[in-house]
């Protein structure tokens, strides 16, 4: 296949990595993909990244539902861009691996966004000698390591995250990573404490606007009161709001940095009821509001389309 259309899609994500150019979009339909150490085999450049793109909504493969990138027990990262820069990667849900997404080694101006870590061995996501990553939008849960690590990551962004339960630090920050800009997360019951931040590190930290609180959670075990692995389909980190019907408001709604706008999560929400978020951002993760499809637009059990596209 050439990967150029529905019908010609490639089967792998890393089929794809390893035939774009700068420029290039990979939209990938909804299914699980048991594949790591997914990395583009060039750079972008700053006027044309490269793009992976979760085709959650299935408007140009067809496929319309969560994708999701099982690491298989892997050793590495399920998203490893390892020495390329200008790349982005958006809307995936990545577990089971050493770690959720690794940005390594000269990887810099890397951007992950609206991305989902659970259940990995390792860290959620991490950045080891690599600069300038940004993070926005980001969920990292139920893994046995930092929600999020920075090792010699110099200048990292981290917006909009979500860092809760999980087996170490929710951020951890070392080894010369300095310039940490955060803004609008959510840091709340991991093992050692919320963030680390070593001396080492301290230089340009700037650190505002972050709640290391009870965030009230709705419900993020979901009824089968299983956090992540295989129960990991029901688990939600709504926030408690009294206009979506629970009992208070959680300190995280209308608190942030910024309006919704401004951090580009207008159109989606923290709520149960699924209204957009609107005015000053709420912190932490926001969801996807699904867009409602018709026949043609369901998933299909079988099908799996990685479909790459050429500026």
């Amino acid at each position: 296949n050439d990967g150029r259309s529905p019908s010609s899609a490639f089967k792998t994500i890393t089929k794809a990595a390893s035939v774009v150019a700068a420029g290039s979009a990979v939209y990938v339909g909804a299914g699980t993909y048991t594949e790591s150490s997914i990395s583009p085999i060039v750079s972008g450049t700053a006027g044309n990244p490269i793009s992976f793109i979760a085709d959650v909504d299935g408007n140009r493969t067809g496929d319309a539902g969560n994708v999701i990138i099982n690491g298989g027990g892997s050793p590495s990262a399920v998203i490893r861009p390892n020495g390329r820069s200008y790349i982005v990667f958006d809307g995936f849900i990545v577990t089971n691996a050493a770690a959720g997404v690794l940005v390594k080694t000269n990887a810099n101006f890397v951007t992950i966004r609206n991305i989902i870590a659970h259940s990995n061995s390792g860290d959620g996501f991490a950045v080891l000698e690599a600069s300038s990553a940004t993070f926005s939008n980001i969920l990292s849960y139920n893994n046995g390591g930092d929600g999020i690590e920075l090792d010699t990551g110099v200048n990292v962004t981290i917006r909009n995250g979500t860092f809760a339960y999980n087996g170490d630090y929710g951020m951890r920050i070392e080894e010369d990573s300095t310039g940490a800009l955060l803004r609008d997360n959510v840091i709340y019951q991991n093992t050692n404490g919320g963030i680390k931040l070593a001396a080492d590190s301290a230089g340009g930290y700037d650190a505002a606007y972050n709640l290391i609180a009870d965030p009230q959670f709705v419900d993020p075990n979901g009824a089968d009161n299983i956090l992540g692995g295989s129960g990991a389909t029901d688990d939600r980190f709504h926030l408690s709001q009294i206009a979506s019907g629970q009992g208070s408001n959680s300190p995280a709604l209308d608190s942030g940095s910024e309006t919704a706008s401004a951090a580009g999560l207008s159109d989606r929400t923290t709520r149960t009821d699924l209204v957009a978020d609107g005015g000053t951002v709420d912190r932490g993760f926001h969801y996807r509001i699904p867009v409602a499809v018709g026949l043609s637009g369901l998933p299909k059990s079988q099908a799996v389309r990685v479909q790459l596209t050429v500026s």
